[in-house]
């Protein structure tokens, strides 16, 4: 059963190596397998198995302002695949004259 959106790539993705889990130190290690939880309680995201073809991202943390973490998934080498597509962003002003 497929879920979600089809992503036009200009080719199919592929990975020469898996992306490095990096942590500063062990409680940002727990920080961010806490939040992994927490994403995956709301259901959010799956957990599935290995296989062929499958793209890995990273993921980190950046702090928000009331003192919680917010996950950042690091999608910058999968979006090298993606075709782009420009998108303008008409000033307000013109907004009226355009509803």
């Amino acid at each position: 059963m497929a879920v979600g959106i089809q992503i036009p790539f200009t080719i199919f993705p592929h990975q020469a190596r898996v992306p490095p889990l990096t942590f500063h130190n062990q409680s940002g290690k727990v920080a961010r397998e806490q939040e992994i939880s927490e994403i995956l309680q709301k259901g959010a995201i799956l957990v599935v198995s290995p296989m062929h073809g499958e793209f890995l991202s990273s993921v980190f943390l950046v702090k928000k302002k009331d003192g919680g973490n917010r996950p950042v998934i690091n999608l910058k080498e999968l979006n090298s695949y993606v075709t782009h597509q420009h998108f303008k962003m008409e000033a307000l002003y013109l907004l009226k004259h355009l509803v």
